[in-house]
């Protein structure tokens, strides 16, 4: 099967649709999140008890925190670049890459 590559400029055409095709992914993946931590709770509550529930949730919120922030600052480059790539400054963008 041969997949097909389309390129998408984000820097030109209706701007509040290109934000919504590029957060779409994101925001599935926030709410499919949400529903299997919510499911989870249910069935940890119902058949482990509060005592066990309580205990996975203190622990969850410990290992989201490096998680969040490895995405926090994965985020941060995207816009530096995407800002870069939005004034078609390629010099710039080149050496901001190669510096990663």
């Amino acid at each position: 099967m041969e997949l097909i590559a389309k390129k998408y400029d984000l820097t030109e055409g209706v701007v509040w649709k290109k934000v919504v095709m590029f957060a779409m992914p994101i925001l599935l993946g926030i709410i499919l999140q949400s529903l299997y931590t919510t499911v989870d709770a249910i069935i940890i509550g119902r058949f482990a008890g509060k005592e066990a529930l309580a205990a996975i949730e203190s622990v969850y919120t410990l290992t989201k925190l490096p998680v969040n922030f490895l995405l926090e600052s994965h985020l941060v480059q995207q816009l530096l670049s995407l800002s870069i790539m939005a004034l078609k400054n390629w010099k710039k963008y080149q050496k901001l890459v190669i510096q990663r």
